[in-house]
């Protein structure tokens, strides 16, 4: 009976001694409660009884084990207990490197969150001005970089171009070489790019009303916008044009698009500086906007008379390949019988030459196919649009679409068969 007592206690004991108990505050509680830390307050009471030696061991400790982690709530409950970890330390006086190991803590969770929040603009750029490293900043808009070409959701986009656009703003505020806002802003330009390609509904011509208020001397009234997808070369450039003198009234490039608002600025020396922003309804193809110069303001709406949005519309009558798309064409862009032949000398660019029958007329593109849509969209300087879709009409395989320009915002008809 002794004996089976004497096992008892020992089994107890042993209970006791293994790792069915709870964690302690300065103990690894992530088995225990799912993130390092169960109880921060009593983690920082523990700590506070320390030396620094041994506060620098559990951060050091702490930042080893997780510092490179991807788990959401690992990354808050170790960004939250960083920060107590640095006050108990500037309480009790530790020495630098002791209060620069909290802060090596705090910056890797900020960095972590920057990578593998949920995508929210609010949030992404919150924790970028967090950030005290330039070369950490660099990091996080690199990082974007390349997992925007995993992203479908125009959603998830949208917000990453405002983000960026914050990123870019937070960058030079803080005086960051060149080369770090340089890379925030063609963040912008890459995903405004990839946007287009997802759903084109804002790419086409508009017919606005516009009203000037301020200075109205040298300011060219405008009734047209035109938009149009640069193929990569200025992401979007956008045209306001007056009819009326067949000029353009005002140019911008390098246009951002963050949901259905569209933006951009054009900051010059040699001329007036000036920047737009407008929504549009993809519903209704309705528009409203302002542009602002140094002393005018311009307030226009109207509608879209033209979209490009319709040649993605429909099925491609066979599955198509990257190829498809290359060799010569024959056909019409409004009443001119033309060729088009297309090569492509780079992955994914694809390079194209358009001739009229007598040798009058030449115009070279360069552009995208879209394989998923049959779309072929090729763009001529920035300013001259050719997007053809493959569909069957008839009974028919037919290349078909429209030509226009933002120069004088037309749009013609467009058909090839190859």
């Amino acid at each position: 009976m002794l004996t089976k007592k004497v096992l008892n206690v020992f089994a107890v004991a042993t209970f006791m001694l293994s790792g069915s108990v709870f964690a302690g505050p300065l103990d690894d509680g992530i088995n225990e409660c799912g993130v390092p830390v169960c109880d921060i307050s009593a983690t920082v009471e523990a700590l506070t009884s320390l030396n620094e030696d041994r506060r620098y061991n559990y951060v050091n400790k702490m930042l080893r084990t997780y510092g490179d982690s991807s788990e959401l709530e690992i990354l808050k409950n170790l960004l939250a207990t960083s920060k107590e970890t640095k006050a108990i330390s500037v309480a009790q006086e530790d020495a630098d490197w002791v209060i620069r190991e909290s802060n090596s803590l705090t910056n890797a969770m900020i960095m972590g969150l920057a990578k593998h929040s949920e995508i929210d603009a609010t949030e992404l750029s919150l924790y970028f001005t967090q950030i005290t490293s330039a070369q950490k900043r660099y990091e996080i808009i690199e990082f974007w970089s390349k997992k925007v070409d995993s992203i479908e959701s125009i959603e998830d986009l949208s917000a990453l171009v405002t983000f960026s656009q914050s990123a870019k703003a937070h960058s030079i505020m803080l005086g960051d070489e060149a080369w770090i806002p340089r890379a925030a802003g063609s963040l912008v330009s890459k995903i405004t790019i990839k946007l287009t390609a997802l759903d084109p509904a804002h790419e086409g011509i508009y017919s606005v009303d516009s009203m000037i208020t301020g200075v109205t001397q040298g300011i060219l009234p405008f009734d047209k916008i035109a938009v149009l997808d640069s193929s990569a070369e200025e992401s979007l450039v956008v045209i306001f044009y007056n009819s009326q003198y067949r000029r353009a009234s005002f140019t911008f490039s390098d246009v951002a698009l963050a949901g259905n608002i569209l933006s951009g600025k054009s900051i010059s020396s040699s001329q007036t500086s000036k920047e737009f922003s407008f929504e549009l309804d993809r519903e209704t193809g309705a528009i409203s906007g302002i542009l602002s110069t140094t002393d005018s303001t311009i307030s226009f709406s109207g509608t879209q008379s033209f979209s490009t949005r319709s040649v993605f519309a429909g099925q491609t009558p066979i599955v198509l390949t990257e190829n498809d798309a290359i060799g010569t064409f024959k056909g019409t862009v409004g009443s001119m019988n033309v060729s088009l032949t297309v090569k492509s000398f780079l992955p994914g660019v694809y390079s194209a030459t358009l001739r009229n029958e007598s040798g009058s007329v030449k115009k070279d593109y360069k552009g995208k196919f879209y394989p998923k849509n049959g779309v072929l969209s090729l763009t001529n300087n920035s300013t001259m649009k050719l997007i053809v879709s493959l569909r069957e009409i008839d009974g028919e395989m037919v290349w078909s679409g429209y030509s226009y320009s933002v120069k004088r915002p037309t749009a013609v008809e467009a058909t090839f068969t190859k």
